[in-house]
């Protein structure tokens, strides 16, 4: 869509302006309010970014993808024990098969896209990075190819191959 063609470019002004039109449009477009938070916190609009990550989260009713958005998006505004809880929810959904690794692994695959915008690159992974043994494991054992795709087969949750 043109909003992510924008966000490749790293246009965030002008995906979110395509992105408040659709959800003019179509108020109930959960993708286009997780669209919304990227772009919103890649400008540095936190508040407004994480209502929108919020609202896909409940549009969703708390599906796994958008629970992944919300952990990046609570990450990159420095909301790390907000970040954490979206991400734990996301694993447990995981390991009862409620999500899929392609969930897991979007966030990541943002941070990596998006690098030039953050301050500080890799920022997902950094706050999770250092938590207890017991949290996120998903994320924990993620391996990607340099940031360029990150596919389902390769995410590892320890236990399983």
């Amino acid at each position: 869509n043109l909003a992510e063609l924008y966000q490749s470019q790293h246009k965030h002004d002008e995906a979110i302006e395509i992105l408040q039109r659709v959800l003019e449009l179509d108020p109930s477009f959960v993708g286009a309010y997780e669209d919304l938070g990227f772009s919103f916190v890649l400008t540095g609009r936190n508040a407004e970014a994480i209502e929108a990550v919020d609202k896909a989260v409940g549009l969703s009713k708390r599906a796994g993808l958008a629970l992944g958005s919300a952990g990046f998006v609570y990450a990159a505004a420095g909301k790390r024990t907000e970040a954490l809880a979206m991400i734990k929810e996301l694993e447990a959904k995981y390991l009862r098969k409620e999500a899929s690794g392609q969930d897991v692994a979007s966030p990541i695959q943002v941070d990596a896209e998006h690098v030039e915008d953050l301050e500080r690159p890799g920022l997902l992974l950094q706050t999770l990075h250092g938590v207890d043994g017991d949290a996120v494991r998903p994320f924990a054992d993620l391996r990607h190819d340099g940031g360029q795709h990150l596919e389902q087969d390769q995410l590892q949750v320890e236990g399983q191959g």
